[in-house]
């Protein structure tokens, strides 16, 4: 890999030369050159983010990815950003309990509606809702619908940074969980997208943005390591695993559909977390504990 960085010393440019040497790393993929990374070397996590992740299976047919590769590398770009220092069992437990209070007030919209209250009462309640969250038009009239003709199917217009919020957590909070913000905020680092930002963030594919607000699989991972009763430090092996089959399956109906993105990745069953775990044994960081005689060996 070190053999492939260009640090721009070729540049005939003073000023080019000085910032390439300095700038963001990237990888370079252009026809007819060599793949490269060009840039600085602090950072490096950042433009070999799709390193980061790890392909369990290799026995299944693999159809052609419906993300762009801006959305891939944006979703492998925060599992690498990742710091697994900052992923504490509190923050793991905090971020399940919210999400499931938030579950339990939404399926509470569903049973008002089939109560017999009045249609007044029912307005209300999601409205509230639905006025915390920020959500858009277009789901306030779907969801409005499915309350009378398809109220099991409600959850599933939700999101789960949206459940935590209604659950009674703040994003802000739980940063260290989130995604990768390198291209919607220019940092090299990890945020969760408060509900409602939605519209700033969509119609610009080329950007990766729709990535960057969809937290499902982190979050889902979180709730996961909860019930398995697992330290949330290792989430980030986890997500390696996840995050690369999350990437092979998804199948958005366009670049804006980040609906599909945060419902797909509440597929991912206890069975394939575990997998994860297990794989995270077999050349990962994960040994076995043996010889421990004292509290040095810990």
């Amino acid at each position: 890999m070190s053999r492939r960085h260009d640090f721009g010393f070729g540049a005939k440019d003073a000023e080019v030369r000085l910032r390439t040497a300095w700038s963001m790393p990237r990888p370079e993929v252009t026809p007819g050159v060599p793949w490269h990374v060009n840039g600085s070397l602090l950072g490096l996590d950042i433009a070999l983010a799709p390193l980061a992740l790890r392909r369990l299976n290799y026995e299944r047919v693999l159809e052609a990815p419906k993300l762009t590769s801006n959305e891939r590398d944006s979703f492998a770009l925060s599992v690498s950003l990742l710091n697994p220092f900052l992923l504490r069992d509190a923050d793991r437990d905090a971020i399940a309990d919210a999400i499931g209070r938030g579950r339990r007030r939404v399926a509470g919209l569903r049973t008002v509606n089939a109560t017999g209250a009045t249609a007044a009462a029912a307005e209300t309640a999601f409205e509230r809702v639905a006025d915390e969250i920020g959500m858009e038009g277009w789901r306030r009239r779907a969801v409005r619908w499915m309350l009378t003709h398809e109220g099991e199917k409600v959850p599933t217009m939700f999101s789960a940074i949206e459940l935590l919020v209604l659950g009674g957590g703040r994003p802000a909070d739980f940063n260290a969980w989130g995604m990768a913000m390198v291209t919607a905020q220019g940092c090299a680092c990890s945020r969760l997208t408060p509900p409602g930002s939605w519209p700033t963030l969509l119609g610009r594919p080329p950007l990766g943005l729709t990535a960057s607000a969809v937290a499902d699989m982190n979050l889902h991972i979180a709730i996961m390591l909860r019930d398995l009763r697992l330290p949330a430090a290792i989430a980030k092996v986890v997500l390696a695993g996840a995050m690369q089959d999350f990437i092979d399956e998804v199948k958005p109906t366009d670049d804006s559909d980040w609906l599909t993105l945060a419902r797909t990745a509440r597929t991912f069953t206890r069975d394939r977390i575990e997998d994860y775990v297990s794989a995270a044994t077999a050349g990962g960081p994960l040994m076995p504990e043996a010889g421990r005689s004292g509290p040095l060996d810990r």
